[in-house]
């Protein structure tokens, strides 16, 4: 849906006004709304649903509706038929949603009547007929009749002499017709409407006939076999043109039907909404098939002059003929209806998918510019800064859960965020996953956060943290100094997220950062988890650094970059070391290590350990401070075996006396050098292998008649091999290289053991 409050108070007012045709509260251009200025007017304040643990006792898996208008008497006669089953053992009781202004003329079960109490202006308690217990099944009836609430207002119903229309988001839909109104709680459905045989009627799914009953009248009747939530049934009658067009594409036909007023049936506003055509095309190809192809998808007008619109399943309601709307109205097909929000402290997994879908819309339909044109479209979807939170932890408040800001804008930069955070595949893989895993269902924010971190293998709980469930935006400071050191040119960087009481949100994400040196270009990431970090960054070329540009594209949703003036100290870092991490070396080559920083440091040999498979083993230290190494030397060459070098955080710089930043490991690390996570504290843990001689299948250091018995193994049955010496790898056996143990490898070994 696109929407836009406008002040409450001014709704409130104008909810009590009669209108007697369709009109319009005129919003800037680019401000999207729904029907609030059009249809029925129930207060913002109306009754939600009752509790969750009464509404999770039952499952209502079909509606078969009748529903008569008297637009005359603006008035509704009608009956629901909803096939319930029962979830637990001993119900004796069921929920349903129906405003009281109207008239219960009959409510049966098997054609019995069943005592039933209005709990509230809009939520009904039924008295069972009996006890049902898990699985069994009842199908209650409810008749009834009256004329529902007119006006402005946020949803419900409108009928004026020649047009009529409902919209239910998020619970309104008690104002035109009995249901449990659960957006878990999803069902299919048979709509027939009866109206004047001058008008027609669109709505879910599938038209199955179109029949006189009686003087003057039709009956239309639709059928969607699609499971749909509640709210998003919907209809719209009055003396429409239709026109229609067919989508081809996966070796299926979808009918594409429009509903439009005769005033609005331009050739121009028939171009517009046709190109709902090749925005299915596209958005099937991000994805995946349209999701309900075996019935249709349409879009029907309920107002001429209003711009917004409302994603009923298969039949959307249009008000104009914008093209984002459509692009937008359209996604919601996938996201939205097909995955529906579990409840509406999660819409923004509806509006935000569907608004980042205009802008994705912009990057992919034909003859775009691509990614300027992705970047062009989230610049002019980029929300105000607000106190508020994507997810919405109150949703008593209507406007609140439909913030154009925050449900909409904002969400659909997580989004974009999102996309960049993870890349370009994960963010597709994520979709992908998304929708497989809660197709024809819901999904909540969190559900939504775990099929993110599965697709992705990321833990993404500081990023949903900050940007779902926290306020405001990031503010950064940084600062920075190029130098050279060994002939690599580097700079440092530091960056700090400026947080305070209004905004105390700490934003986890990653950072594009481009440096510039006498025309080469060097682009990096740095992920940023802390308030204040410093990177060191390897660049390209051998001049220094001229120019430094952070998030160039404006991936992230921020304030302006500032710039703190004096560059600010960061804790040491180690750039080399030789060996390097993991690295194996042959046995009675090793007899120094050293470890190379990015400045001056101060260190001692009791700030570094070297252990081995006997223990620590003793070493000669030695600093260099003019190439800032740390240099180990040994009495004698290492032994076969694991070893690691750990260098203590103790280390500390000359200049601030920073602590050192050593680790090799850290989150979206891409490099194991430069060290480090950002800040200071973290020892350098530098593990490294001595490996035997090639045919040394006992890994005692030697090859002698002694590995003949672990060769033979090696050759018939590598996995008792394995089991009789598990330190040991049987690729040592691999005597002519070839990189397979055969039987080709018997004379190389037997040249092996002569040597």
């Amino acid at each position: 849906m696109r929407y836009r409050t406008l002040a409450g108070a001014l709704l409130l007012l104008l909810s009590i006004v009669v209108v007697p045709r369709a009109q319009a509260w005129h919003l800037p251009r680019g401000h999207h709304g729904h029907a609030p200025v059009l249809l029925a007017a129930p207060r913002p304040d109306a009754p939600p649903p009752v509790e969750r643990d009464l509404r999770n006792q039952t499952d209502v898996l079909h509606y078969d509706l009748t529903l008569e208008i008297n637009f005359s008497g603006r008035s509704l006669t009608g009956s629901n038929t909803m096939t319930v089953r029962s979830l637990t053992d001993g119900l004796t009781t069921f929920y349903f949603r129906l405003h009281d202004v109207f008239t219960i003329d009959a409510l049966t079960i098997d054609e019995t009547p069943v005592d039933f109490a209005w709990l509230d202006e809009a939520n009904v308690e039924v008295t069972l007929d009996r006890p049902y217990d898990a699985d069994e099944e009842f199908a209650l009836r409810v008749e009834y009749h009256g004329s529902p609430q007119q006006g402005l207002g946020y949803g419900g119903i409108y009928i004026s002499r020649d047009r009529a229309f409902s919209l239910s988001q998020p619970w309104f839909a008690y104002t035109w017709w009995p249901a449990k109104d659960d957006v878990e709680d999803k069902t299919t459905a048979e709509l027939h409407f009866i109206v004047p045989d001058d008008m027609t009627v669109a709505s879910n799914g599938v038209l199955q006939s179109a029949t006189p009953v009686g003087t003057g009248r039709l009956e239309y009747y639709w059928f969607t076999d699609y499971q749909t939530a509640d709210y998003l049934y919907c209809f719209g009658a009055a003396a429409y043109n239709t026109f229609s067009d067919v989508w081809t594409d996966h070796g299926y036909a979808l009918p594409l039907e429009y509903y439009i007023f005769p005033e609005s049936d331009t050739s121009a506003h028939r171009a517009a909404w046709l190109q709902a055509n090749e925005m299915m095309s596209t958005f099937t190809s991000l994805y995946g098939l349209y999701p309900f192809v075996m019935e249709k998808y349409g879009m029907y007008q309920f107002s001429n002059v209003y711009f917004s619109g409302m994603e009923h399943q298969t039949m959307t309601g249009m008000m104009g003929f914008e093209e984002s709307t459509i692009a937008h109205e359209l996604a919601h097909q996938w996201w939205g209806n097909y995955v529906t929000c579990a409840s509406w402290h999660d819409i923004w997994l509806n509006e935000g998918f569907a608004t980042y879908s205009e802008a994705l819309w912009e990057q992919y339909k034909p003859g775009s510019t691509g990614w300027p044109a992705l970047h062009a479209a989230m610049a002019e979807r980029r929300p105000a800064p607000s106190l508020g939170t994507v997810y919405i932890y109150d949703i008593s408040d209507y406007e609140r859960i439909f913030d154009y800001n925050l449900s909409y804008l904002k969400a659909a930069w997580v989004l974009h965020m999102l996309r960049h955070e993870v890349g370009y595949q994960g963010f597709w893989n994520v979709l992908g996953t998304h929708r497989g895993l809660h197709e024809a269902g819901t999904a909540t924010t969190e559900e939504f956060r775990l099929t993110a971190e599965a697709a992705t293998g990321r833990d993404l709980s500081g990023f949903f943290d900050g940007w779902i469930y926290g306020r405001g935006r990031p503010r950064y400071e940084v600062a920075w100094r190029g130098f050279e050191l060994e002939g690599q040119q580097y700079v440092s960087l530091y960056l700090r997220q400026v947080r305070n009481a209004v905004f105390p949100s700490l934003f986890t994400l990653t950072l594009d950062v481009v440096a510039s040196a006498d025309g080469a270009v060097s682009q990096h990431q740095v992920y940023n988890d802390a308030e204040v970090e410093h990177f060191l960054i390897p660049t390209e070329g051998t001049e220094p650094v001229d120019s430094l540009e952070i998030d160039p594209d404006e991936w992230i949703l921020r304030y302006p970059i500032e710039w703190a003036g004096e560059f600010v100290e960061g804790p040491p870092k180690v750039i080399a070391t030789t060996p390097v991490p993991g690295e194996e070396l042959p046995m009675d080559t090793v007899m120094a290590l050293e470890v190379v920083f990015h400045k001056d440091v101060v260190v001692s040999a009791e700030q570094l350990t070297l252990n081995g498979p006997d223990g620590a083993v003793e070493f000669d230290f030695a600093y260099d401070s003019q190439r800032f190494a740390a240099q180990i030397t040994l009495a004698e060459p290492l032994a076969w075996g694991d070893y690691e070098l750990v260098v203590s955080d103790a280390v500390v710089d000359q200049a601030a006396g920073l602590t050192l930043d050593g680790e090799l490991e850290a989150p979206q690390k891409s490099a194991l050098f430069p060290s480090g996570d950002g800040e200071p504290g973290g020892a350098l843990e530098l593990p490294f292998t001595i490996i035997g001689p090639l045919g040394d299948l006992n890994c005692d250091g030697y090859v002698n008649f002694d590995d003949i018995d672990g060769f033979v193994l090696a050759l018939v049955d590598p996995d008792a091999y394995a089991a009789a010496w598990p330190e040991c790898d049987y690729i040592r056996a691999d005597a002519n290289g070839d990189g397979a143990v055969n039987f080709d490898d018997i004379n190389g070994f037997a040249a092996l053991l002569a040597d």
